[in-house]
């Protein structure tokens, strides 16, 4: 009963968050597009001139590239789970600013996501009776 019930509250979640962006006007998260190596090398083409001669810094292009990629990775998936929760609460609110049955739709959904996790965490540990 533990994979149907996870595959239906998410369903349930997804047409919530449907719903949600529609009536709400939420909208997806902007990603920005993934580094590449001539930004990297654009950003490491320093050159200092000294007295002595010049230092060029365009063999770092790797770190920097590098470091892009983390930035872009970390930026990413923070704006994914930013979205996931304005989604979940911004459904929260619409479903209890509903006159007369908004309070019981609120728990509801909440109730129903708390089993989600539940059911999530006794699949992970395999304590499926």
């Amino acid at each position: 009963m533990g994979a149907k019930l996870i595959v239906n509250v998410i369903i349930f979640d997804i047409i919530l968050a449907l719903l949600m962006m529609s009536f709400a006007g939420i909208q997806p998260p902007s990603i920005a597009n993934p580094p590449t190596q001539s930004m990297a090398q654009a950003q490491a083409n320093i050159s200092w001139n000294l007295t002595i001669g010049t230092i060029n810094w365009v063999w770092l292009w790797p770190l920097f590239y590098f470091v892009d990629w983390l930035i872009w990775i970390v930026t990413t998936i923070f704006a994914v789970v930013v979205f996931i929760f304005n989604i979940f609460t911004t459904s929260l609110a619409l479903l209890s600013s509903v006159p007369v049955i908004g309070p019981f739709l609120l728990m509801f959904a909440v109730v129903i996501n708390f089993v989600l996790i539940w059911e999530l965490v006794t699949l992970i540990r395999g304590t499926e009776g």
